[in-house]
């Protein structure tokens, strides 16, 4: 096994302001959800980071270890999108090419989703 693979997920909604407490609330269940201790995966790091306009957007960094902590992530991912159509998530990461960012919506089904999780698959297994 490698090391852990860090990555920086952005919960977003299309008719929510990113500190409306609603919102918030939505947020922090998934990031129960996404550090639930059966799911191997580590929260690094979460709170809002300042805009540009006075806003903030709410940011959670994660430590995956293995392959079940992909699975993890993967499947709390998707049932968290499913229950609401206008969510979505900005997923950051670094690899050899710099600083990548894949945004999933909806059954997260799509070509670049897949390429995200091949990718971490990878990273975790070297």
């Amino acid at each position: 096994m490698g090391s852990p693979f860090q990555t920086k997920i952005t919960p977003r909604h299309r008719r929510f302001d990113q500190l409306d407490e609603r919102w918030t609330s939505q947020v922090l269940a998934l990031t129960r959800d996404l550090t639930d201790p059966e799911s191997g995966i580590s929260l690094l790091e979460q709170g809002v980071s300042n805009g540009v306009k006075g806003g903030g957007t709410f940011e959670i960094i994660l430590a995956l270890s293995s392959a079940g902590s992909l699975t993890a992530l993967k499947g709390a991912l998707r049932l968290w999108l499913r229950r609401d159509k206008d969510r979505h998530i900005e997923v950051r990461y670094t690899d050899s090419n710099g600083e990548q960012t894949v945004v999933i919506e909806g059954s997260m089904d799509n070509d670049a989703v897949d390429r995200l999780f091949e990718g971490i698959a990878k990273r975790l297994e070297s």
